[in-house]
């Protein structure tokens, strides 16, 4: 994004007009018309890049960092019995997660009561009960 807005700012910059013919005419004694008004003089140039600046935040951006924060809060409000999943790919169900700790404990295997420790940052999402219905997930065994 920062290489886009960079080239953006050169075009821009290179289209500018400049007033050279001024300096000449200012030395024989003549009167100087007025020069037209720079690039940035002008808005109606300078409209259609805003325009494409806040379609590519709205398109790209936004729900980027929507999505990212709706992710964020679910793992940062853990509870004890929330299904979640991994990024290694383990199903499981939240034993503890307590508030300032970096680790979580999840119970993977119902049967034999298995339980691992994962960092809570490698939880990738919690698995509600609108995911499970739509299968979304693998089903519990």
């Amino acid at each position: 994004m920062g290489y886009f807005i960079s080239v953006c700012w050169l075009i821009l910059v290179q289209t500018q007009t400049t007033t050279s013919s001024s300096g000449a005419a200012e030395a024989t004694g003549e009167v100087a018309e007025e020069a037209p008004g720079g690039f940035f003089d002008d808005f109606q140039y300078m409209l259609p890049m805003m325009v494409a600046i806040m379609a590519l935040y709205f398109i790209l951006l936004r729900p980027q960092q929507q999505d990212q924060a709706k992710a964020t809060g679910n793992v940062t409000n853990l509870k004890k019995n929330d299904r979640v999943l991994t990024v290694g790919g383990i199903l499981g169900t939240v034993v503890s997660s307590p508030e300032q700790s970096e680790f979580t404990t999840i119970r993977i295997d119902e049967s034999n009561n298995t339980k691992v420790q994962v960092r809570t940052a490698s939880i990738a999402r919690v698995i509600t009960d609108d995911d499970q219905k739509s299968g979304s997930s693998p089903a519990k065994k």
